[in-house]
């Protein structure tokens, strides 16, 4: 769907948007236009459910068609080809070029020894270190969280499709599956928040990848809505409402509200605000539902959404679709570079505005080349993996058939 390249377009730039907005130092602890700020961290989880909605829907259609899922060759060729080249590259850019160019960076620039560096180059630093966002790209901790949940996804799905193949409904299993993996995400952060001191930036446990799993998960419960939808299933008058745009938009907006007015309390500027254990819990699960459920019409396509789907589908958006992997890789390079080298917009908006169009300028053109130097044929080598096992003809199969009777008829074995 167009309309969701285009969103993943529109969230790349809203996240360098907040990133840029930081550097600028001109969004004040405490002011409106800080709180207003944190509520782009709300695009975060909209990149997780984006990718769950994408790649659990062919799973979720094989499972109502009766039909094989997808290879799980296939599936793993897509995604390893899909996020590592242009990450790798990314990866070593970055290591080599803030030494070179003398770029400043609370950052390491290079791992420290083989541990780390394993961490790094295999997406699992939140896993084995814990240095979660003390890493050559900050940022990568996410692809921390998509790659274990492109290995869990298979997972969710066989037992999906175990469940049908026993005998039930299809839309039971995969909700109750589905539903599972989001619970157990919830019910971690519950358990943490209750045992928890406190928090603070910079924590294992703050971007632990567990605790980003119901974005992801729910992005693969609007993947089978949908398709229960157009199936014509009986889905929950309450789902059908809350998912609608009407519903879905005006809960998101009340989140929003909720999170202006109460949780005002810190900004992501802030670099060193600490969380209760309470208000761990409840602003990370209220930035979830921000991004979830602004998204939600969008993939759903329940009530009057086609403007915004034909906004979203705009040719901009969609080439900053195209490109928002290196765009969201690179960006920090831009924006340590121009501190480094002192460069100054004036103050208030106009030095956001500045920050953030200059970080466009110098990543937009670096995102482009990664695209079709590395990503675009890394993708296009993915392709030659087929995604499904190969079908028998329907000649071959009606002359077995023909074959089979004359077989039984003459009690001849048929040649194998």
């Amino acid at each position: 769907m167009l309309a969701l390249h285009g969103t993943r377009g529109l969230t790349a730039a809203l996240i360098v948007s907040v990133h840029a907005g930081m550097f600028s130092g001109t969004f004040v602890h405490g002011s409106i236009r800080a709180d207003l700020l944190r509520q782009l961290e709300s695009t975060v989880p909209v990149f997780f459910a984006l990718s769950g909605f994408l790649l659990y829907s062919p799973f979720a259609a094989a499972h109502a068609a009766g039909r094989p899922a997808p290879r799980m060759v296939a599936y793993a060729a897509r995604r390893v080809l899909r996020i590592f080249p242009g990450y790798w590259l990314a990866l070593l850019g970055v290591m080599a070029l803030y030494p070179l160019l003398g770029i400043s960076s609370p950052n390491p620039s290079s791992p420290d020894g083989p541990l780390q560096a394993l961490a790094w180059y295999g997406m699992v630093a939140g896993w084995l270190t814990g240095d979660d966002r003390l890493r050559a790209i900050q940022q990568a901790w996410t692809l921390d969280v998509e790659l274990a949940c492109y290995v869990l996804l298979p997972f969710v799905a066989l037992l999906a499709g175990r469940l049908v193949a026993r005998g039930m409904s299809w839309l039971r299993a995969e909700v109750l599956c589905v539903g599972g993996l989001i619970a157990v995400s919830v019910l971690w952060k519950v358990g943490f928040a209750i045992s928890a001191d406190g928090l603070a930036p910079g924590t294992q446990q703050l971007y632990f990848p567990v605790a980003y799993f119901d974005a992801f998960a729910v992005g693969m419960l609007l993947a089978v809505l949908a398709l229960g939808a157009d199936r014509g299933e009986p889905l929950p008058r309450f789902v059908r409402r809350g998912l609608s745009a009407r519903g879905a938009w005006t809960l998101c907006a009340a989140f929003v509200l909720f999170s202006l007015f109460v949780l005002r309390s810190d900004t992501p500027a802030e670099a060193g605000k600490q969380f209760t254990p309470a208000r761990f819990l409840v602003e990370h699960l209220t930035t979830n539902a921000i991004g979830l459920l602004a998204l939600a019409p969008v993939a759903l396509g329940w009530g009057p959404v086609d403007r915004v789907r034909r906004i979203l589908s705009h040719r901009v958006l969609l080439w900053f679709g195209t490109v928002s992997f290196g765009l969201y890789l690179w960006h920090f390079l831009a924006l340590d570079l121009m501190r480094t080298g002192g460069v100054s917009f004036g103050g208030g908006i106009k030095s956001w505005l500045g920050w953030y169009g200059a970080t466009l300028v110098i990543t937009l053109p670096i995102a482009w080349a990664s695209w079709k130097a590395v990503e675009q044929p890394a993708l296009r080598l993915a392709r030659h993996v087929p995604e499904s096992r190969p079908q028998r003809s329907a000649a071959l199969e009606a002359a077995e058939t023909e074959a089979g009777a004359a077989a039984v008829e003459t009690r001849t074995p048929v040649p194998a």
